[in-house]
């Protein structure tokens, strides 16, 4: 949570100047982590930052308190019930691993847990789609290297957002005074193919106003 909110940050307030003596007002983070392991947690439960700290926490230290939400399934869990996906998503883990536990035949098994979700009404149009290739994926083994790759390659796509959003909010600024609410839309924006064309919008823009109907 540390790194990653460190790196949405510096995105978000990019054109914020911190060295400015008059105090800058931030959103406020608020960190949850959905759990549906083994074993299950309390329905709710709080881990901190300073837990992994070598010795105790310090007044001047940085501190993170990540609030971790089970929602391992449970048809009276009330996390569940607020949020109809996510109690299909609960209850499809569940299916699967009910249904794959112990079997040698891990296709066969799939595609029975697809036919139990379909039975139910389970997470039916995702499954429709990709059905059993969604289950293994769901058990997949993981694999470090693999992980290392995708990190880097995420890492260049960052780079790649960020020079796209860099660059568009440089010819907004030439347009007029840039909103926060402009500022946000552009620097949460993760889609490169999205940001070109923005860019494009921009280019062709005379006013800001113009420019944000442009992309509503």
């Amino acid at each position: 949570m540390l790194g990653y909110t460190a790196r949405t940050f510096e995105r978000m307030y990019r054109n914020v100047n911190f060295f400015s003596t008059k105090q800058q007002k931030l959103i406020v983070p608020e960190f949850y982590v959905l759990f549906n392991g083994t074993p299950a947690l309390p329905d709710e439960s709080v881990i901190r930052l300073s837990d992994s700290y070598i010795t105790a926490l310090p007044e001047n230290s940085a501190e993170i308190v990540v609030k971790i939400l089970d929602d391992g399934y449970n048809k009276d869990k009330e996390i569940l019930k607020r949020s109809p996906t996510l109690h299909d998503y609960s209850r499809f883990i569940q299916i699967v691993r009910e249904t794959m536990a112990g079997r040698s035949d891990k296709d066969a098994a799939a595609i029975e847990a697809v036919q139990k979700c379909l039975d139910e009404g389970i997470l039916t149009d995702f499954l429709k789609l990709y059905g059993s290739e969604a289950v293994n994926m769901a058990f997949t083994e993981f694999n470090y290297e693999e992980y290392i790759e995708q990190i880097k390659k995420d890492f260049y796509e960052d780079g790649k957002i960020e020079g796209q959003a860099e660059a568009l909010l440089e010819i907004l600024s030439e347009l007029g005074v840039i909103s926060d609410t402009l500022l946000r839309t552009v620097l949460t924006q993760d889609n490169p193919e999205t940001l070109k064309r923005w860019l494009k919008l921009a280019a062709k823009a005379k006013t800001i106003k113009e420019f944000e109907a442009s992309i509503s």
